[in-house]
């Protein structure tokens, strides 16, 4: 399948001063910033040796019996035990700004997310991952879009408000240095293609009505297109579902791995919609589905990451167990500086009671932040010495068993 970024990638031959890659995607190098190429001096310099891990399986090869467990229970509930129940109806268990790691380049902690790569993520038991495309750092004239943590933000600095651009925001998050668009839709597809059984759920966070990626539809397409191909479950499908969202099961039968969903109505036959105010949904639009939060509008921070576990109401104050069929109960979270600079202490945060009891009320799905690596959040404030929010997240298998231990019973009312 063709990668419009052929090179840096891993298993692909390492880029040369004379590839734009070298310069954005691969920050200065021939490979992507946690691979490296495995060839001689003169074959580096000739592009013909072979992009390979330097940490892109660092948390994969360190994984706790616990912590690979509860990636094993997390699939088993999905791929399995829940495989013909909607999407929405099945927790599914992701990172937030998944992209935005430490060992992926984005070293800055004012819009670092994760510490580990999505390749771990995924491997980690990750399905849902939240990009965010900008057109930000080198052009779009060419065709790529770049990966940034950057939102038109009140940025408090020194006592002052300082309203930023989305591409400011960028340049403060990701100065100099941000991974083309195409490049993790590579790393994704890589790792689907070693894992074919699952089933991904992409948000693309377009910042709502802030549409991060207006005037630049035909370039996201085009990635979409380039990279994930017919693995997608497009708008056609899902209007031939009734406009029902899917399961894994009617996925798998029609071959696809990856659904796309945005919070911006983007047109485009590949992506669906979160509707946060139920004005498309109103109006039959294809592939829009009713969803809690309100990505864009000031309570954001507010209601996202919230709802009641005593009654199961959002934090828009919907009861997430009644909620329409095709509805989404979304919960997210975010670590960052820069999230703390926006918020203070109102953030709200997933910790590993929420993610227990978020799954009990039947989430759509949880985006977490520095998945595996609480204790190294740069703001004392958002850190921790504990996750075990994927283990909380599971209901279904008993600790340590991996479907071996004989018939199954229901303990402890989970």
């Amino acid at each position: 399948m063709l990668f419009r970024s052929s090179c840096g990638g891993e298993g692909q031959n390492n880029c040369t001063i004379g590839d734009a890659a070298f310069y954005s995607n691969n920050n200065g190098a021939g490979c992507q910033y946690d691979l490296q190429a495995n060839g001689s001096f003169i074959s580096n310099l000739e592009g013909n040796s072979t992009c390979v891990n330097r940490q892109r399986y660092d948390l994969s090869r360190q994984l706790s019996g616990t912590q690979s467990w509860a990636a094993w229970a997390l699939s088993q509930q999905r791929s399995a035990i829940g495989r013909n129940e909607q999407l929405n109806w099945v927790t599914t268990m992701g990172t937030h700004n998944s992209y935005s790691s430490r060992k992926q380049g984005y070293i800055w902690n004012l819009g670092q997310n994760q510490i580990y790569s999505i390749t771990d993520q995924l491997n980690a038991g990750a399905r849902i991952l939240e990009l965010d495309p900008h057109a930000y750092l080198f052009d779009v004239n060419g065709g790529h879009l770049s990966m940034c943590h950057g939102s038109p933000i009140a940025q408090i600095t020194n006592g002052a408000t300082v309203n930023l651009t989305d591409t400011e925001a960028c340049a403060g998050t990701a100065p100099g240095y941000a991974r083309y668009f195409d490049s993790v839709l590579g790393e994704i597809a890589y790792w689907m293609n070693n894992n074919p059984q699952e089933v991904l759920i992409l948000f693309i966070d377009d910042g709502g009505d802030d549409d991060y990626l207006n005037g630049h539809y035909s370039d996201f397409q085009n990635d979409i297109v380039n990279v994930l191909g017919t693995r997608v479950w497009t708008l056609w499908q899902t209007t031939l579902n009734q406009g029902h969202v899917p399961s894994i099961a009617q996925m798998q039968a029609a071959g696809k791995s990856v659904i796309l969903i945005s919070n911006h109505n983007l047109n485009l036959s590949q992506v669906h919609t979160f509707d946060m105010t139920g004005a498309l949904v109103s109006q039959n639009t294809p592939g829009a589905f009713r969803s809690n939060n309100k990505d864009n509008a000031s309570s954001a921070l507010l209601t996202q990451g919230q709802y009641n576990p005593l009654n199961c109401t959002d934090g828009d104050g919907r009861s997430t167990i009644g909620r329409d069929k095709d509805s989404w109960f979304r919960l997210g979270e975010g670590r960052s500086q820069s999230d703390w600079d926006a918020a203070g202490s109102t953030q709200a945060l997933i910790d590993n009671v929420v993610a227990a009891n978020a799954t009990g009320c039947v989430a759509s799905y949880i985006e977490l932040d520095y998945l595996y690596a609480l204790n190294q959040v740069p703001t004392a404030a958002y850190s921790d010495s504990d996750d075990s929010r994927f283990k909380n997240g599971v209901w279904s298998w008993a600790e340590s068993d991996f479907g071996l231990n004989g018939p199954a019973m229901f303990q402890g009312g989970r």
